[in-house]
């Protein structure tokens, strides 16, 4: 039987005998806009996209609002989706917020939102360039960079996806030296070994002691005929 000693108006996160390896979420019902924010990108970068649009949208909604918060808020709206998995009005909402891009003030939240809805509209072309904002992409900075490629994955098809790979390898080839990773990974870079080595083989001995035959051939005999020679 179990019990509980919870006192009136209480907030309980969890009530078990045993809990193993789980993350628990705490969000009290009177946690400020910022706090649910903060819980919604946590709970994006664990793999729960479907609990991080609800928090971060509330966090909106009550007032903390601005392009990092739109930016993980679109993140979180798109993550494990495809464009089939939208409904029309979470495609209405996605074009509002991309219509606030341009009223936020520029830093690099307000770049990465904007190259995300620059990919999107790549997506929605048949025959969109790439090339740009693939730029735009890799030049943001690393976090940002990171976060759009894994939560667009599914979002990211076709030529454009074969195009972004093409990019990050060449791009990745590009920075293997950087930073000193040579230096400080120095196993990775040191040179293939050398290959397998045989053994000359040594100057054949046969021409000449076949020369040396006859020489012999003469000696055994003239030494046969001195044995039985009249002299002995």
């Amino acid at each position: 039987m179990s019990h509980s000693n919870a006192a009136h108006n209480s907030t309980i996160g969890i009530q078990a005998e045993t809990v193993h390896d789980s993350t628990i979420y705490l969000v009290h019902p009177d946690a400020s806009p910022q706090e649910k924010y903060r819980v919604g990108v946590q709970l994006l970068q664990d793999g729960v996209p479907s609990r991080a649009r609800e928090m971060i949208t509330d966090a909106i909604v009550h007032g903390y609002d601005g392009a990092e918060v739109r930016f993980h808020w679109v993140l979180a709206m798109l993550s494990a989706r495809t464009h089939h998995d939208l409904s029309a009005e979470e495609v209405q909402r996605l074009r509002y917020t991309s219509g606030l891009v341009q009223t936020y003030a520029e830093d690099e939240w307000k770049e990465a939102l904007r190259v995300t809805f620059d990919l999107l509209a790549v997506l929605s072309t048949a025959d969109g360039e790439t090339g740009p904002v693939l730029k735009q992409l890799q030049d943001l900075p690393l976090r940002q960079h990171d976060a759009i490629l894994r939560h667009l994955d599914l979002m990211l098809t076709g030529g454009l996806k074969d195009d972004l790979w093409a990019e990050t390898r060449e791009h990745a080839r590009a920075e293997r030296y950087g930073n000193e990773r040579a230096r400080r990974v120095w196993a990775y870079f040191t040179p293939a070994p050398i290959g397998a080595r045989a053994v000359p083989p040594r100057p054949s001995t046969a021409a000449a002691a076949q020369a040396a035959l006859p020489v012999r051939v003469v000696l055994l005999s003239w030494s046969a005929a001195c044995s039985s020679g009249p002299w002995r």
